[in-house]
Order: C-alpha cells, then sequence, then structure tokens
C-alpha cells in the first residue's frame, strides 16, 4: 500500500470514527432514559439482583454479538450464528458424554466452531455466494447436523469445569460477565486502535477501493467470519454451561435477537458502520425493555412490537443521519 493511499485510508477511518461516536451518544441518552424510566416505575428493577442477573443472561449473546459486529462492519452477515450456538452445545455435550476430557471437549468444540466459520469464509469468499445467503444454507445444515446428533432430545452435562464458565461467582459477580467484559474490550481494541481494525471498517465502506490500496479484502473477510463463527461457539459453550444440557433449540431464534442488537446498536448491513460499543449498548437496550415490560406484567406480544417498533425508528433515524453527513 502506498502513502497517499494509507492517508487516504486513514482519513477516511477517522471520519467514520466521529460519525460512529456521536451515533454511539444518542445510543446511550436512550439507554439512560429508559433504564431511568424503568427504575421510576418498579423498585424490582433497580435491585442488585434484578440487574446483575439481566446481565448473565446476556452474556453469551452479547459474545456472539460481537463476532458478529466485525463482520457486518467489514461488510458481511452471518445468519447461522443461531444453529451454531445449539450445534456447539449439543457437540460438547457429546464430547462429554463419549468419556473425553472436559478439557479435550472444549478444544474440540472450539475447532468445530473454527471450522464452521472457515466453511462460511470460503464459500463467501471464494465462490462469491452473498453472504446471507451462503450462512442462510449454513444455518439449515447445522440445524440438521444438531438434530441428527440428538434425534432432537437434551444432552446432561453436569461438569464443574464448563460448569464453572457458565454458572461460576468471581465474588459477587458472575463469571460469564467478567467473560463477556474481556471480549468486549479487546474487540473494541482491536477495531478502534489496530491496522486490522482500520482495515475492516474501509473494507466494509468500500471493497473495491480497499482492493485497490493494496488491502487483501478476500483474506480480512475471511478472518472475520471465522471469528465470528467461533463467537459463536464460544456462546454455544456458556449456555450449555448455564443449562447444563446440549440441545439444538439452544440456538434457535437466536440469530433474529442477535442482528436485531447489532443493527440498534448502529451497524449497518452494508457494512462500514458500527462498533463494538454501540453493541453492547443495543444489547442493553432491547434487555432493558424486555426486563422492565416483564417486571411490569405487560404482555410478550406487546414487548415484541415494542422491540421491533424500536428498531425499525432506530434505523431510520441513522440511515437519515448518514446521507446528511457521510
Amino acid at each position: 500500500m502506498n502513502e497517499t493511499s494509507e492517508k487516504n485510508l486513514a482519513s477516511l477511518h477517522e471520519e467514520k470514527k466521529k460519525f460512529t461516536f456521536s451515533s454511539t451518544i444518542i445510543l446511550l441518552i436512550a439507554f439512560v432514559a429508559l433504564f431511568t424510566a424503568f427504575s421510576l416505575a418498579s423498585k424490582d428493577f433497580f435491585s442488585f439482583s434484578n440487574i446483575l442477573s439481566m446481565l448473565k443472561n446476556l452474556a453469551f449473546i452479547s459474545i456472539t454479538a460481537v463476532g458478529l459486529t466485525v463482520t457486518m462492519v467489514g461488510g458481511e452477515v452471518d445468519i447461522s450464528i443461531g444453529s451454531n450456538i445449539g450445534l456447539s452445545s449439543v457437540l460438547v455435550a457429546m464430547f462429554y458424554n463419549m468419556g473425553l476430557n472436559i478439557w479435550i471437549c472444549i478444544a474440540l468444540t472450539l475447532l468445530a466452531g473454527l471450522l464452521i466459520g472457515a466453511a462460511n469464509g470460503i464459500i463467501i469468499t471464494v465462490f462469491r455466494i452473498n453472504s446471507i445467503i451462503a450462512t442462510l444454507g449454513m444455518m439449515a445444515i447445522l440445524q440438521g447436523i444438531s438434530f441428527t446428533l440428538t434425534g432432537g432430545k437434551s444432552i446432561l452435562i453436569m461438569e464443574d469445569v464448563l460448569g464453572y464458565f457458565g454458572r461460576g461467582m468471581v465474588g459477587k459477580v458472575p463469571f460469564p460477565i467478567i467473560v463477556t467484559a474481556v471480549i468486549f474490550i479487546i474487540f473494541a481494541f482491536i477495531l478502534n486502535y489496530t491496522k486490522f481494525g482500520r482495515f475492516i471498517q474501509v473494507v466494509g465502506s468500500n471493497p473495491k477501493v480497499s482492493y485497490l490500496s493494496g488491502i487483501p479484502v478476500k483474506k480480512v473477510k475471511f478472518i472475520l467470519l471465522v471469528i465470528c463463527g467461533l463467537m459463536a461457539t464460544v456462546s454455544g459453550l456458556m449456555v450449555a454451561s448455564m443449562s447444563a444440557v446440549g440441545m439444538p433449540q439452544h440456538g434457535m431464534g437466536m440469530e433474529l435477537a442477535i442482528i436485531s442488537s447489532v443493527i440498534l446498536g448502529g451497524a449497518a448491513l452494508t457494512g462500514g458502520r458500527g462498533s463494538v460499543v454501540g453493541t453492547l449498548i443495543g444489547i442493553l437496550i432491547i434487555s432493558v425493555i424486555y426486563n422492565g415490560l416483564t417486571i411490569l406484567n405487560v404482555s410478550f406480544f406487546y414487548v415484541e412490537i415494542i422491540r421491533g417498533a424500536l428498531l425499525i425508528f432506530i434505523v431510520a433515524a441513522y440511515e437519515i443521519r448518514t446521507r446528511k453527513k457521510v
């Protein structure tokens, strides 16, 4: 990459960072407003036990959302994440019931996640299949494998090492929250303060210009899809730990909630826009809405209507601001 191209890409990166920062501030204000409103409406909402429980339940979704965020910023999307979560929980339970050491079970399951991500990466980057179509097909394949392996039944996995991953405590803080916080910090640093992070954003913004500037576009996208597959597998391990069972149903429908959170956090399906912090706030907003309205005894159906309306409103607001400023 020549010096001029480097400066142009750096300039584009800085513009995107400024826009993402201002969008995140708006999102944070919305979160604070919702949190305050529910806290005033119910004393049960604003309690240490409820907030801690809410954060713990969000852990496995958040980990996958981080992987999906960097992937979407890079211009691709992975719809197979929900099925990956379910299959991962099934695999670790199956390996354990075969009598393998739990660390070997975890390693083999993580390897499977890497292979799933790599398969998506090859299909999308080498064969140039649209990522939505490719991962939609992968979603069906992974679901089929999960149900074939289990016959639709749950597989028990009562193991202390894996159990600590999802149910352990460090003082008064659940271990899943710590794991999630570390992963968020790592990916926020990569996306905002590394050369690879800058590549991700400019590749998502304009892959043709990135390629002409010397950036290995296919390689970047491949790595992102592998990361997304691995993060979904980590979530699968966590949900298996929390529930002490592996079953295909664990991940069913989760892809919609995760994608909604990432988009709500400011990521664009067209790529080039999004942040890990924005995704975190998006997840928290959806969680606060679900939790707060449930405590207030609002019907689940109304909760879904509100969540959908909020998502449409925020995405529309982002698109209007994008046309004006970017």
